[in-house]
């Protein structure tokens, strides 16, 4: 692949392919490992590859063991509520969306959060007139955002690719069906055309737009975008 230009679409990342500008789509989709890409016979393919992953049935022994995460942006006191706030997200799918996503979403101050539910492997926080009407009242850097993957997964790279693009969003955290916790938040330093190039630069290294399909590829370049979160001014911190 040629050496990417980088440049922030509505939907997703504009990329330069040879001689040519492609979209790589991210959208405010949160999602359980596969980015979401347009197409019919993609989405087909995603989808039967999602089948193979295990959705886990939530229980209530995994409700009560979520523990909590100290980030070192949030006092004790909001670490407490953050770990509420997943606790409530476990619930919320247990009880009214047969284990599958949900995201709540809510600003450091903890109020009463948003509801959003999902399918099996993605929720869409855009779709939700509430989040648009939150944003619009809000600061930038002002959002806390809570959501499940049903099965044991970490941050997909959608995840990450929505993260760093929606300015509002400040801490962004998944709750597995099994209670693990994984968190990332902006810093004070947090270089936003940094981690733009850094996603930028896996889609390129991972070749996805080549292989949109690819459920080995966006793990990949999830886990080393990962990896390297302190140098673009992230904080990234797990359960474990």
């Amino acid at each position: 692949m040629g050496k990417a230009c980088y440049g922030l679409l509505e939907n997703g990342i504009r990329v330069k392919k040879g001689d040519e500008m492609q979209k790589f789509p991210i959208q405010a989709v949160l999602a359980d490992d596969i980015i979401s890409v347009e197409g019919g016979k993609n989405l087909e393919q995603l989808s039967q590859a999602r089948k193979k992953d295990r959705v886990f049935e939530i229980t209530n022994t995994a409700i009560e063991r979520v523990p909590v995460v100290k980030t070192p942006l949030f006092s004790d006191l909001q670490n407490n509520f953050l770990a509420s706030l997943h606790r409530e997200v476990l619930r919320i799918a247990k009880l009214e969306n047969a284990g599958k996503e949900v995201a709540l979403v809510t600003t450091i101050s903890f109020g009463r959060p948003i509801k959003v539910l999902g399918d099996e492997h993605s929720v869409n926080i855009e779709q939700s007139s509430q989040v648009n009407a939150l944003k619009m009242n809000a600061y930038m850097g002002e959002l806390v955002v809570a959501h499940n993957h049903p099965t044991t997964r970490n941050f997909s790279f959608s995840d990450i690719g929505v993260f760093v693009i929606d300015e509002y969003i400040a801490t962004l955290s998944v709750v597995t069906n099994q209670g693990q916790v994984y968190v990332m938040q902006k810093s004070d330093d947090f270089h936003y055309d940094e981690a733009r190039q850094l996603i930028n630069a896996l889609v390129d290294q991972y070749e996805l737009l080549d292989y949109p399909e690819d459920e080995a590829r966006q793990e990949a370049a999830a886990k080393e975008f990962l990896k390297k979160t302190r140098k673009v001014g992230i904080w990234y911190g797990t359960s474990k």
